[in-house]
């Protein structure tokens, strides 16, 4: 009686263990990807902020100008939307990035942009040019 009673004492405790094993491992598992998903939402950022940031500084300039930013290079696959709409003597334009998160922008500019009314979309743009005549005009480069 005395040895059964301590094989199944050994028992629990091998499953014990085992048991927390796995939940360790998928502990790690998990931390690894909250990680990774903020690391990604933060590439994102970077990316919607060179583009903003692009449009803003022609915004300020003279005519006959232009400007071309390289995009961040990302280890993923991602989506840019520039999307513009003229409202009251102003340009309203919002920036999305599209990955396995979604960082939005938005900005207003007093030049006109692509004639007001537009929608860009590309995915793993190399980068962005903007010129300015008498309005300015946006384009992703692929």
């Amino acid at each position: 009686m005395e040895k059964a009673g301590t094989l199944t004492g050994f028992l629990f405790c091998k499953i014990g263990m085992a048991l927390a094993a796995i939940a360790f491992i998928g502990f790690a598992l998990s931390l690894n990807s909250a990680i990774t998903r903020f690391a990604s939402r933060e590439d994102l950022e970077l990316v919607a902020e060179t583009i903003t940031s692009a449009i803003e500084k022609m915004d300020g300039c003279p005519a006959e100008a232009e400007l071309y930013r390289e995009l961040p290079q990302l280890n993923q696959t991602f989506e840019v939307i520039i999307t513009g709409e003229k409202s009251g003597g102003v340009q309203e334009i919002s920036v999305r990035v599209i990955s396995g998160a979604v960082v939005d922008r938005s900005l207003i500019t007093g030049s006109t942009v692509n004639n007001g009314y537009f929608r860009l979309s590309m995915k793993d743009p190399r980068g962005i040019l903007v010129r300015k005549m008498e309005t300015m005009r946006v384009e992703l480069v692929g």
